[in-house]
């Protein structure tokens, strides 16, 4: 019951925190729906960029040696998430309150950047915090 009434804490004090980026007088809030908006983005994205790869490379004529070569380097296309090739793997390919939060406890020790960082920093700290391995 403790762990439980703990972690409930620690997740209203997430939802109450903003990390804040300054530059000049402007102050550009990283929340939960920025970070929700980049997850979204980049799935989306990558899944695009993905599919039109698929479409393409079908409507190629390809060698018995690239196809094999193909599968030993690369793989199979359902074998990993989307993001793989951006450099980070989200638990269960999902965007959840969870992989929201961790990635603003990941931000909440970062110093403050130009808002044009914004972007960067949010993308560092999700590849260091959701690596693929």
């Amino acid at each position: 019951m403790r762990r439980t009434a703990a972690s409930c804490l620690i997740s209203f004090f997430l939802m109450a925190t903003t990390f804040t980026v300054t530059a000049s007088e402007h102050k550009v809030p990283v929340d939960e729906s920025y970070i929700a908006g980049f997850l979204a983005g980049a799935q989306l994205t990558d899944r695009e960029i993905i599919n039109r790869f698929d479409k393409e490379i079908k409507k190629e004529k390809r060698t018995d040696f690239f196809e094999r070569a193909f599968k030993t380097r690369v793989g199979e296309r359902n074998s990993v998430p989307y993001t793989f090739y951006a450099g980070f793997c989200l638990p269960n390919d999902e965007v959840s309150k969870t992989v929201i939060n961790n990635i603003l406890l990941e931000l909440k020790d970062s110093a403050s950047l130009p808002i044009s960082e914004n972007g960067k920093l949010v993308f560092r700290a999700i590849q260091s915090k959701y690596p693929c391995s």
